[in-house]
């Protein structure tokens, strides 16, 4: 089962998760952002 984040800025739960070069970042379709993987949150 996929985990479901949320976006920290607009709180949408579907973010994008995007693995480039072992390192993953997230896109929020909803505001439009990338967000670092710091940002994201994942206790929700």
């Amino acid at each position: 089962m996929a985990k479901k984040y949320k976006c920290p800025y607009c709180q949408q739960e579907q973010v994008e998760e995007i693995v480039a070069c072992g390192a993953a970042n997230y896109f929020c379709e909803n505001c439009k952002k990338l967000i670092s993987s710091k940002q994201i949150n994942k206790n929700q």
